[in-house]
């Protein structure tokens, strides 16, 4: 999404690639990641993301933005390759947002990432948005948790692990770009229709 000051939010990076022999760069979605980019963008080599929110961890979601991280920038398709790591300065990205509780991800994300930069949700200690229960009733779900020493809670409209993953990205994004807890509750909380 473009934001009207011209910076971008991404949600996921598409597949990660590998190298096959120090030339070539099969099965990543960086390349066009950075071509769609930089084709919106005032100025392609000054492309400025807000937030980039990685929904879950599965390669095919996260792996482009790794790679990025590396500096590689490949395209899947029938011509694979590199393209120069100079890109990689390219895009200023000034937070990404992630699920902390899968400890893997968590390690790759700091090694590759200044810590400024990442926005940990989940029950983890070193999470930002800090989950602290997750309690589901009947079609609904309410989510505590804990930002900046204050404590709240939302009432979501499903009890789907997969959706309620889905529901703190959204709520670590909103919590990021100061919007008010208030309208965060009054967003969400509305009765699931049957």
């Amino acid at each position: 999404f473009k934001l009207a000051d011209g910076r971008f939010f991404i949600v996921d990076a598409g597949a990660g690639g590998y190298i096959t022999d120090g030339r070539s760069y099969k099965g990543s979605s960086s390349g066009w990641i950075y071509a769609t980019l930089a084709k919106h963008a005032a100025d392609p080599k000054n492309i400025q993301v807000a937030a980039w929110l990685i929904t879950h961890v599965h390669s095919d979601h996260a792996g482009g933005l790794y790679d990025m991280a590396l500096g590689y920038y490949g395209y899947s398709g029938a011509k694979h390759t590199v393209m120069p790591k100079e890109m990689k300065q390219y895009i200023k990205i000034d937070k990404i947002i992630y699920n902390a509780d899968n400890r893997l991800v968590d390690i790759c994300m700091s090694g590759a990432f200044d810590a400024d930069k990442l926005i940990r949700f989940g029950e983890s200690d070193n999470a930002d948005v800090k989950v602290e229960k997750i309690e589901s009733c009947g079609a609904n779900t309410t989510i505590s948790y804990c930002y900046k020493n204050k404590k709240e809670s939302i009432i979501v409209p499903f009890t789907d692990k997969g959706e309620i993953e889905n529901a703190l990205s959204c709520l670590t994004f909103l919590l990021l770009i100061g919007e008010n807890t208030n309208a965060i509750k009054t967003a969400v909380t509305y009765p699931r229709l049957h």
